[in-house]
């Protein structure tokens, strides 16, 4: 049997399992987050040690594929290693695909992890392109936050036909792997921004991290706003700050434990 803890951030929502040897994580992933043959889940998290930081986080898509990062499943695996016991440190370093990360852990009058700052590194704000869909055509920036993201400004992200337009962005031949699709709006106060998510290998999700963080970075280097930033998702708030020191990106938003239990592997 494997034991499996299910949690979410802001509706981000992750099936997350301890390493064991000889798994096949692709095949487990689809398996284990099919909502109507499984648990039901966007992703796959695989807690795993590591030679230099407190863990390795290993996050696989709904459709089996394997992602560099996940800003929102970052932020429940400092919550889990902190709350079961695995890391007693309040900054813990995550090791991913994408770099080390570290953490800085809040806690509720609970004693458990409330929310989770993560130093998500440098963006890397890319080309823009004009790109078509069904729906017409996009102006997408191109940004890179630990994984792919293509960024479309629009004046109401809730009218986008996100099924339609999504995917076609999404498999869009300026991404040699696909890429996570962002359609935002930035307000009028230029702190605060509104935001939709198609993710690569999943679909729409009601938030997501590193996406957050691309769009808030690709808002201010457009021009549109300034740090930090409120980014409104269909799940909740993230905010995005900037380190002065390094300019890392600062996300900062919830983690909650759903239920655990046991599942035939």
């Amino acid at each position: 049997m494997l034991h499996f803890t299910k949690m979410h951030g802001l509706g981000n929502d992750f099936v997350v399992i301890e390493d064991r040897a000889d798994t096949d994580y692709h095949k487990l992933a689809r398996r284990l987050c099919d909502r109507h043959r499984g648990i039901g889940a966007d992703g796959l998290i695989v807690i795993g040690k590591d030679a230099v930081a407190d863990c390795r986080m290993r996050i696989f898509n709904a459709d089996g594929s394997e992602a560099q990062m996940c800003g929102n499943g970052i932020r429940c695996v400092g919550k889990y290693i902190r709350d079961n016991g695995l890391c007693s440190s309040p900054t813990p370093v995550i090791a991913t695909m994408s770099g080390h990360k570290k953490l800085c852990i809040k806690q509720g009058a609970d004693g458990t992890v409330e929310s989770v700052t993560v130093d998500m590194g440098l963006p890397e704000t890319g080309a823009q392109h004009t790109l078509g869909t069904p729906c017409g055509d996009f102006s997408v920036t191109e940004v890179s936050t630990g994984n792919p993201h293509g960024v479309a400004f629009v004046s109401d992200p809730s009218a986008i036909a996100l099924g339609v337009a999504g995917p076609a962005l999404e498999y869009a031949g300026v991404w040699p792997q696909k890429a996570n699709i962002e359609f935002a709006t930035v307000d009028t106060d230029r702190h605060t921004v509104y935001q939709r998510t198609w993710e690569r290998g999943v679909g729409e999700t009601e938030a997501c991290g590193t996406g957050a963080c691309a769009t808030a970075a690709a808002a201010v280097a457009t021009g549109r706003a300034d740090y930090p930033v409120e980014v409104h998702l269909t799940g909740g708030i993230l905010l995005i700050d900037i380190d002065p020191d390094t300019n890392h990106l600062l996300m900062t938003g919830p983690a909650e434990t759903v239920f655990t239990g046991t599942v035939q592997q």
